[in-house]
């Protein structure tokens, strides 16, 4: 499963590679270049926070990008270089806050410049994980009624001790336990995920469920 995700990100790779050489590139003199330089650097800044990209892929995406426009790629190859001025972090600050961070960020980028092609680069981003704050819930929380605890992760609900009253952070801390015994890339999360969004349980699910019930318990399930 690591490799497949490794192979998917390489894959983000080459078609943003192909993207920044293409002449779609070739239209962005028609805006204001520094607010361009802007744009494209907190772009740049978020695939690297995101972790979905490595800088050397960054700079090696936009020195593609330079062989069509080089006005704006070589300032924006600096900047992953070399870091943002002051002034260029705080103008990348505005862009990204404005969109609601850094994955509504990349996938508004995505879907307004590669056009045609950003469904299928949203699909290779969500094979990594990407998308996780997507198909979860807003918040973790114990339902008091029903005595069910519902993760923000896309974890199947389950119910504590009769007696249990945890606080939110409590909850928050035990989903995140439970989450993380799984990391990105193993076959429990993608289950969990399929489920999540509805889908029918095969012969892997009740292995899932038997994992997911010890990392409960790892993470303290009986102690609140």
């Amino acid at each position: 499963m690591n490799l497949l995700k490794k192979n998917t990100k390489n894959l983000i790779f080459s078609s943003l590679f192909l993207f920044s050489s293409s002449s779609v590139q070739a239209e962005t003199p028609i805006l204001d270049m520094e607010m361009a330089i802007i744009v494209q650097s907190a772009f740049n800044r978020c695939m690297l926070e995101e972790k979905v990209l490595t800088k050397e892929q960054a700079i090696t995406m936009n020195r593609g990008g330079a062989a069509v426009t080089p006005e704006l790629f070589n300032p924006v190859i600096k900047i992953i270089e070399n870091g943002a001025t002051k002034s260029q972090k705080e103008g990348q600050d505005i862009v990204i806050d404005q969109l609601g961070g850094c994955k509504n960020y990349i996938r508004t980028f995505i879907s307004t410049t590669m056009k045609k092609d950003s469904e299928q680069m949203m699909k290779l981003l969500d094979k990594t994980g990407f998308n996780d704050d997507l198909i979860g819930r807003e918040k973790s929380y114990f339902d008091k009624e029903q005595k069910v605890v519902f993760c923000k992760q896309p974890i199947p609900e389950f119910t504590l001790n009769y007696d249990s009253n945890p606080s939110d952070k409590e909850v928050s801390t035990l989903c995140s336990c439970i989450w993380n015994k799984f990391p990105e890339g193993r076959w429990e999360r993608d289950q969990m995920r399929r489920i999540f969004k509805g889908g029918k349980p095969d012969l892997q699910t009740k292995a899932m469920f038997g994992r997911v019930g010890k990392a409960m318990k790892v993470c303290g399930i009986y102690d609140l």
